[in-house]
C-alpha cells in the first residue's frame, strides 16, 4: 500500500520503488493497482511498463475500470480528461446499473468503426446515441466479445484499411 499520496502524484518516483519492493520482497501471484479519484490510467500502465522493463517476470493481464453507469455522464463532465483516460485504457470496464442496449445503435457504432477508424470511441458513442461511453464499451463487449477498439483492429486488420 502506498500512503505518500495519490497515486498520479507519486507515478514519478514513489510508485516504480514501491512496485519493485513488492516484487522483490513479497513475490505475489497477482497486484491490483486502484486508481482511484482522478488518476490517469495510461499514466499508471505506463509506470508499471517502465518497472516492468527492469522485472521481465512482471507481466499486465488487464487493466479494469469500475464505472456507475447512472452517473458516467456527471463523471464525464466533471472529470472529463481524467475520467475519459480510464475508460478508453481499460481492457475491461465493470458496470453498475446497466439496462439493454438497443441492437440498431450497436449495429451503427459496428459500421462507424468500420468505417471511419479516426474516430475516438466517444464519438462513436455520441454518434449512435449513448454519450455514457463506459456503458456503450461495456455492452459492446458483451455483445460483440470485444471492445470498440479491439473490433476496430479486427477490422483495420482484416480489411487492409
Amino acid at each position: 500500500e502506498m500512503n505518500s499520496g495519490c497515486i498520479c502524484c507519486s507515478l514519478v518516483g514513489d510508485f516504480g520503488a514501491a512496485l519493485k519492493k513488492v516484487l522483490d520482497e513479497y513475490a505475489p501471484d497477482r497486484i491490483v493497482i486502484e486508481p482511484s479519484g482522478v488518476g490517469k490510467l495510461s499514466d499508471v500502465i505506463a509506470a508499471v511498463e517502465r518497472v516492468q522493463k527492469e522485472s521481465p517476470a512482471l507481466h499486465l493481464n488487464s487493466f479494469v475500470t469500475v464505472v456507475d453507469a447512472t452517473k458516467a455522464r456527471i463523471y464525464m463532465k466533471n472529470f472529463g480528461e481524467f475520467f475519459n483516460n480510464q475508460v478508453e485504457h481499460a481492457s475491461a470496464i465493470l458496470l453498475s446499473r446497466t439496462q439493454k442496449m438497443d441492437q440498431g445503435k450497436l449495429d451503427a457504432a459496428v459500421r462507424l468503426l468500420r468505417e471511419k477508424p479516426e474516430l475516438k470511441i466517444y464519438d462513436v458513442a455520441a454518434q449512435v446515441g449513448y454519450p455514457d461511453v463506459a456503458y456503450f464499451i461495456n455492452v459492446f463487449k458483451k455483445t460483440f466479445g470485444t471492445s470498440p477498439e479491439g473490433y476496430r483492429k479486427d477490422a483495420v486488420r482484416s480489411t487492409g484499411i
